[in-house]
């Protein structure tokens, strides 16, 4: 399960390194900052997707490859993204029995490359 309030420490420090008011990050994500402040309180809950907005809304590079976790945080959002990603694996493969050859083998290649990544 995810630790809701890792992950609600990991964006707050996220948002603060990037020198943003909750305001600020707010209007990037068009959310308000009362969004944000539920968010950063584990008040209200957030999907990978918007995780991902909001790291990139901080200035950060966003990698899907976070096996090995350094910290709670870390290991929470490697979490939340691997809840994300495995439906995504699993598509990937149901496409592949009805694809060409040439087409088949790039599906195939980019499921095994997201199942690595993931551990």
């Amino acid at each position: 399960m995810v630790n809701q309030d890792a992950v609600a420490a990991l964006l707050k420090e996220l948002r603060l390194r990037a020198g943003l008011s909750q305001a600020q990050l707010g209007r990037r994500l068009r959310h308000s900052a009362t969004w944000v402040s539920k968010i950063e309180l584990s008040e209200r809950g957030i999907d990978v997707h918007d995780v991902t907005r909001w790291a990139i809304a901080c200035g950060q590079v966003v990698h899907l490859s976070v096996r090995e976790a350094a910290s709670d945080s870390d290991a929470a959002v490697h979490e939340l993204v691997g809840e994300a990603i495995d439906p995504l694996v699993e598509r990937l493969n149901s496409l592949i029995p009805k694809l060409g050859d040439r087409d088949r083998l790039l599906l195939e290649a980019a499921a095994d490359v997201l199942e690595r990544a993931l551990g």
